[in-house]
């Protein structure tokens, strides 16, 4: 009493071998790996490199990866890093290209 049948049905699946699911998911993750090598390229294609510093540069990839890897601790064991301080930092002081090559070091 007061159990319920709704039936039994797949929903979305298809009968795909492990080798055509394995080869579009391939695909898919090469896609988008290649989708972000050219938007790195673009970005860095703009970036005046009159206008950088080195020195400060890779002190601020140095930051972001030390951010990334002391994440800050909030309620209900939930954490955040602050690594996006040093990418808004070269954003502002070099542009879009440096803060893009930060945020990915």
């Amino acid at each position: 009493m007061g159990g319920r049948d709704v039936g039994w049905r797949d929903l979305g699946q298809r009968e795909l071998g492990p080798s055509l699911m394995k080869g579009r998911i391939d695909l898919y993750v090469g896609s988008i790996t290649f989708a972000g090598f050219i938007a790195l390229v673009a970005a860095s294609s703009r970036q005046r490199t009159d206008l950088l510093d080195p020195i400060m540069l890779v002190v601020l990839v140095g930051l972001a990866c030390l951010a990334q890897r002391v994440p800050v601790f909030l309620f209900r064991s939930s954490a955040i890093s602050v690594s996006f301080a040093a990418v808004i930092a070269a954003y502002v002081l070099y542009g879009t290209g440096a803060a893009v090559w930060v945020r990915h070091s």
